[in-house]
């Protein structure tokens, strides 16, 4: 039987995966400092304590006063812990993990898949006898869930952030893909067994997404999902976001073409979107028939190919009156196109 290797080295922003000395896999990884503290137990919106007794002897409990002999004395002890995250990449494409790969390590694998996060997470779970799967019904575990879902935004925002410059240009490695590491959607609260456990994950990725910039926005700044508008219309993409804000009047950012928009329209993003429809209701406007006009007047070849283009996908949604001028400005591309 043929031997095989398997060497886990470092790399500038992870680790390297080789078998048989050729790189098998390759992930980028982040590690996160979580303070252990009362103050942070009730942050997290939980509802245990800990405290020291007589001869130092550490231990936690509820808000009875009842022990809670799950959670071993050597956690009580710590100040702090860390949670780190781990994703695959090829180059600087983020992967999308597959279902068996989506297990939680304590230091070594579990084979713990309830939960399907889009990133490998490791951290001081307090696992059952077999050390196969993690205590679900911990309340220490609920804490780590909760910064779990905190500091998988923070990563995500710091890969969002990541530039790099090449003769005097500025590029993102990861804008393409890196928000493939956010979750599909919150945990189920209605499983019966898992429901504790998973609103302590929502809670933490609530709380991150109302306070943390991750979304990559046209100008390449971060903003907040709050402060973004999808346009669904595709209009900015023909005649640009400057004709599109002052067209819409928006004052909220579009998201930098170089991202993957679907991932953006998940529901618990909450995300505003320009519609269809709102685009048809300013267009009943006269005043902004004859605005868009001018601009298309003033469109070069290719960029008035393209927006006659755009005008297809959407031909069947508007009434002549709208575009019907539209289409005669520039005779001379129509009859190249």
């Amino acid at each position: 039987v043929d031997s095989i290797s398997i060497a886990v080295k470092n790399s500038k922003y992870g680790l390297e995966v080789y078998r048989n000395e050729e790189l098998s896999a390759s992930y980028i990884r982040e590690e996160f400092v979580i303070n252990i503290g009362n103050d942070e137990f009730e942050k997290a919106g939980l509802n245990f304590k800990r405290r020291e007794l007589e001869g130092g002897k550490i231990e936690f409990y509820d808000n009875n006063g009842l022990r809670l002999e799950n959670i071993p004395e050597k956690l009580g002890r710590l100040q702090s812990t860390v949670v780190s995250f781990a994703a695959k990449v090829s180059g600087t494409s983020i992967e999308e993990l597959s279902k068996d790969e989506t297990i939680l390590f304590n230091y070594l694998p579990t084979s713990d898949q309830r939960f399907g996060f889009p990133f490998l997470v490791n951290a001081d779970f307090v696992s059952k006898t077999d050390r196969e799967f993690i205590q679900i019904e911990n309340k220490w575990n609920h804490y780590i869930f909760y910064h779990i879902g905190i500091n998988c935004i923070r990563w995500i925002s710091q890969l969002g952030q990541i530039v790099n410059e090449n003769l005097g240009k500025k590029f993102f490695p990861y804008a393409k893909t890196y928000l493939n590491l956010l979750p599909e959607s919150f945990l189920d609260e209605d499983n019966e067994e898992q429901s504790s456990i998973n609103k302590s994950f929502n809670h933490g990725i609530k709380t991150a997404i109302d306070d943390i910039a991750f979304v990559l926005d046209s100008n390449g700044a971060l903003k907040k999902c709050y402060e973004i508008v999808i346009d669904e219309t595709g209009i900015s993409s023909v005649l640009g976001a400057y004709f599109f804000f002052f067209f819409t009047s928006s004052v909220k950012s579009l998201p930098h073409l170089i991202i993957n928009h679907d991932k953006l329209k998940k529901e618990y993003l909450n995300i505003d979107k320009f519609t269809v429809n709102q685009l048809k209701d300013i267009l009943s406007i006269k005043e902004n028939q004859t605005i868009l006009s001018i601009t298309i007047g003033k469109l070069d070849e290719a960029r008035y190919k393209a927006f006659l283009k755009w005008l297809d996908g959407y031909s069947l949604l508007f009434s002549d009156s709208y575009f019907g001028l539209y289409v005669r400005f520039k005779p001379k591309f129509i009859l190249e196109i």
